[in-house]
């Protein structure tokens, strides 16, 4: 009696590490449930011939592309080690993998382009803070000190001599009188 297998169940595909990775579980049978008594051909949808995976129940492709979609969908048949002729089950329904990109809105561009030179600002203007004071609040200018005698008398005339202290100073002179004698003269 001829048996035609069902497909494989519970059919998984996900992009893992850089690589699709497919997972299925056992068909349906009436005589045996072992793997290695299994083949499968796998049709990702963007190869020219199915692969054909024996004994397992996982294939990894390498080198997927994360951001293509993958249409996975398999068959399976029981091998010439378990039965003598056995013919392709139908194909399983087809598993879609979807790109995982995120998409960046307009919003989350705004922001770190303009976020992240102001951030970058902010930091150039704290290690810069002395300099920036100075600029924004210079010294107040004073005159020179040969001037200062100058603007506080108000004198008009003595441009280039320091003028004597605002304040009065007393000289006192102390004089003495001496006799002188005559012998002491010569």
């Amino acid at each position: 009696m001829l048996e035609v297998q069902s497909p494989p169940e519970n059919i998984s595909a996900s992009v893992i590490d850089g690589g699709l990775s497919v997972r299925w579980g056992l068909p349906k049978s009436r005589g045996t449930s072992r793997p290695r008594c299994f083949e499968y051909q796998l049709d990702m949808g963007d190869q020219e011939r199915p692969k054909n995976v024996a004994a397992e129940l996982s294939y990894t492709e390498p080198n997927a592309d994360p951001t293509c979609t993958y249409r996975v969908r398999m068959r399976t048949r029981k091998t010439h080690a378990c039965q003598d002729s056995s013919h392709w089950s139908d194909w399983s329904h087809t598993v879609t993998v979807e790109p995982s990109v995120y998409t960046l809105s307009t919003l989350v561009i705004a922001s770190i382009s303009l976020g992240i030179p102001m951030i970058l600002l902010a930091v150039l203007l704290l290690l810069r803070h002395q300099r920036v004071s100075k600029v924004l609040f210079p010294p107040i200018p004073r005159p020179p000190q040969k001037y200062k005698g100058f603007l506080e008398k108000s004198d008009t005339f003595n441009l280039f001599h320091s003028a004597p202290p605002a304040e009065p100073v007393e000289e006192i002179t102390k004089v003495e009188d001496m006799e002188q004698k005559p012998e002491q003269m010569l």
